[in-house]
């Protein structure tokens, strides 16, 4: 993880991951999204704020400039379909994406991109190698602990 692209959605977690990535003294770039509104925090980095349709082209720049890895956090706001306007690098996955959307489901979505993405020859950072801290180990960390059967249907 040298250089890193961070693909900014909205609340406070891009914020908390690129304060991460600065203690750890990482080389990282911003990417944030057209109607999509991101912490005010973000704006001392001076991140790009593109439309989807441009996202390809973009990361292959930041490919050209030696970044290899990207992490996507925050959420983000579905762009209509005439929002998009995309360029011609992403108008060559038009037809694949709009399999995805009717095949229906976010997951399926976020599968695909991440496959382009990896494609390009970035590594996907997980947010919890970035921020263990946000997570819960393995444990009962209530007062009670549940049954066994309550297990049972967990699993």
């Amino acid at each position: 993880m040298k250089k890193i692209i961070i693909l900014a959605g909205n609340g406070e977690l891009p914020y908390n991951v690129v304060k991460e990535l600065e203690k750890r003294k990482l080389d990282f770039f911003i990417i944030t999204f057209k109607n999509n509104k991101v912490s005010a925090k973000l704006k001392k980095y001076n991140p790009i704020e593109i439309n989807f349709g441009k996202i390809v082209t973009e990361l292959k720049k930041l490919k050209n400039k030696k970044f290899d890895s990207l992490i996507m956090i925050g959420g983000l706001n579905k762009p209509k379909l005439n929002e998009l306007k995309p360029d011609i690098n992403t108008l060559k996955l038009i037809p694949e994406f709009t399999k995805k959307i009717i095949e229906g489901g976010d997951n399926n979505l976020l599968s695909f991109c991440i496959k382009k993405i990896e494609e390009i020859g970035f590594k996907i950072i997980n947010i919890k190698d970035v921020l263990p801290e946000l997570f819960l180990g393995k444990g009962v960390f209530t007062k009670i602990s549940p049954k066994k059967d309550m297990i049972k249907d967990i699993r």
